[in-house]
């Protein structure tokens, strides 16, 4: 080994050390990124625990069927929507009982 890196000189001296800084590289990186996915999984674990246990604290509301309006909510009360995930709101009805804007006065 020594006879081979002397017919090789400083060049291949240098060329030694380069791979040795190339292999240490290479495992600092492979390290980095193992860590990053792991740190990744354990985020997106927590996020969906997080989301499976978050809700309104209560989703009794009072509403009924008309057979020609639809749904109408007891006026003035509120309704929470959401679908766990990116979706929450809070809403009033109006004194007619629909969600939104009450409706213009008569003329």
């Amino acid at each position: 080994m020594r006879a081979r890196l002397a017919l090789l000189g400083m060049r291949g001296l240098a060329f030694l050390g380069e791979a040795k800084l190339r292999g240490r590289l290479h495992v600092a990186l492979v390290n980095a990124a193992g860590t990053a996915i792991g740190l990744a999984v354990v985020a997106l674990v927590v996020e969906v625990w997080a989301r499976s246990k978050a809700e309104f604290p209560t989703k009794a509301y009072q509403q009924y069927v008309h057979p020609r309006a639809g749904t109408l909510y007891v006026p003035g009360s509120v309704v929470r929507s959401t679908n766990q995930l990116n979706f929450w709101t809070v809403s009033r009805a109006n004194y007619w009982g629909f969600l939104g804007r009450p409706p213009p006065p008569p003329c």
